[in-house]
């Protein structure tokens, strides 16, 4: 019952919001949303798991780019093209993230920020392709001929995906996997010594033990 108090608070207050402001401040709240929505995966790469990786802007640009080039140059409805962006912007991580996994701390900050630069460098310049800072006039999205033409329309899809993805990383976080992350944050050494005894049903103690003994015996 007490957790049904913060989402009822929440819906009352955030319902009404399309009605009580004008264009441009609900298309400011709008932005506010789609960046809360990237900051949600930022926290589990810097918050939860503890790496000093910069490069998700990246990742999410590339992504909103793919999702643009598919609507307007390939002229793809919305549900593809958000397919062709996710992938888009999957593959990409999955590209600097590979070669990633051998750095730690400082060197993987600043790689990723260097990525980070280097794509936001080529979305600005690139102009023939990306239109420079203007960016692509992507049509209006609809769902089974809902479409979102206007800030409002949008602000209701932006706030039930956040919660979405926010209710999603919640979750995720209590799981056996989001207890890993942390615990690679606390102590990866450890965690690692863990798996060992996991996997093969012994200690550290009474390996070194074993091993004293099956030494001693030898001499």
């Amino acid at each position: 019952m007490n957790g049904l108090v913060p989402i009822a608070v929440a819906i009352i207050v955030l319902l009404p919001v399309p009605f009580i402001t004008n264009e441009y401040v609900q298309y400011v709240i709008n932005l506010m949303l789609v960046y809360g929505l990237a900051a949600a995966g930022f926290n589990i790469i810097l918050g939860y798991l503890g790496q000093l990786a910069f490069a998700n802007m990246a990742f999410f640009g590339i992504g909103a780019y793919a999702f643009g080039f598919a609507t307007t140059y390939l002229q793809l409805t919305f549900v593809p093209g958000l397919i062709i962006g996710g992938l888009a912007g999957g593959v990409a991580g999955l590209i600097v993230g590979l070669p990633a996994l051998r750095l730690k701390s400082y060197y993987l900050a600043i790689i990723t920020l260097v990525f980070g630069e280097l794509m936001r460098w080529l979305y600005i310049h690139a102009d023939s392709i990306t239109h420079g800072s203007s960016g692509l006039a992507i049509p209006d999205a609809s769902f089974f001929g809902y479409v979102l033409d206007n800030e409002g329309k949008k602000y209701y899809a932006f706030l039930i995906v956040v919660w979405l993805a926010v209710w999603a990383t919640r979750n995720l976080l209590r799981s056996r996997i989001g207890r890993t992350w942390v615990a690679i944050r606390e102590n990866e050494l450890a965690l690692l010594w863990h798996i060992f005894e996991e996997c093969f049903g012994q200690g550290l103690f009474t390996v070194r033990t074993l091993s004293r003994r099956r030494l001693c015996e030898e001499i």
